[in-house]
């Protein structure tokens, strides 16, 4: 399944970069600069719109095509990676995540947010960011190993509740803005990277749902790297950028670690070889 695991990562990046430009193109389009609001009827909104739902519809089909395969439910065989480039290449969408922490902490001051309650939600969004960074870490490098799977459960544990403060965070900055288009997609975005977290947490409880957990890595990645460009300070578009990569890694995996189903396996076992036909 690795090569589908490669087409199927490479078709989410691809239309994951198509989104992001296509988001850069509406937030310099639909903006009035005389009134500071939304233009309304704005042809690129609607193109947004409806490539979010489409990328939706794609990414289902995609999980529905892979109910026929045969997925394994032990976190330490469907997270597990082949070699150390795997390793690395989950490690660094963490390391951005932990930056992203940093740079939101240095930027969480009275000056940035007049209103209390938003500072200190944005505070606490960055150490949860940096608590993230090394909980995403640990499930990465401690993906095979079963005596680490305590470890494992706390780290996925964490990675929700910081998906949650951040959702919380993201809607305290948004909530007196009038132009809906402007932090839609980034609260869409949130809300499936933690349906991602959630469902990437339940291989380690005992309750793995992999098609689901593949359908709203995907989502949740193109989201995500949609709202890169949107008009935030720097420490959190560099969260939504780590975010794309820890999902791409993990749909990647995911994917690559399924088995054939044994339907498909019997069907190819019980076809004729090619010129023995009568």
């Amino acid at each position: 399944m690795q090569n589908t695991a490669y087409r199927i990562t490479a078709f989410t990046a691809v239309i994951s970069a198509f989104g992001f430009l296509l988001r850069w193109l509406q937030d310099m389009r639909i903006i009035d600069p005389e009134t500071g609001l939304a233009a309304r009827g704005m042809g690129i909104s609607y193109g947004v719109a409806a490539v979010i739902a489409a990328a939706a519809v794609a990414f289902f089909i995609i999980a529905l095509r892979l109910r026929r395969t045969d997925p394994p439910v032990e976190p330490e065989l469907a997270f597990a990676g082949k070699s150390f480039l795997h390793t690395a290449v989950g490690i660094l969408p963490a390391l951005g995540l932990g930056l992203s922490g940093a740079l939101q902490l240095l930027y969480a001051t009275a000056e940035h947010y007049t209103d209390a309650g938003e500072l200190t939600v944005h505070r606490i969004a960055g150490v949860l960011a940096l608590a993230a960074a090394v909980c995403a870490a640990v499930l990465v490098t401690n993906a095979a190993k079963p005596e680490k799977a305590g470890a494992r459960r706390i780290a996925a544990g964490i990675l929700i509740l910081f998906s949650g403060v951040w959702l919380v965070a993201a809607y305290k900055s948004a909530a007196s803005d009038p132009v809906i288009w402007r932090f839609a997609v980034e609260i869409l975005g949130i809300c499936a990277a933690m349906m991602a977290f959630y469902h990437i947490a339940g291989y380690h409880f005992g309750q793995p749902y992999p098609f689901r957990a593949i359908f709203y890595c995907g989502l949740g990645a193109f989201l995500c790297a949609m709202s890169v460009i949107d008009e935030h300070p720097a420490g959190e578009s560099l969260c939504y950028a780590a975010v794309t990569g820890l999902l791409l890694y993990w749909e990647y995996t995911l994917i690559a670690t399924l088995r054939r189903g044994l339907m498909d396996q019997a069907q190819i076992e019980a076809s004729p070889i090619p010129g023995t036909e009568n």
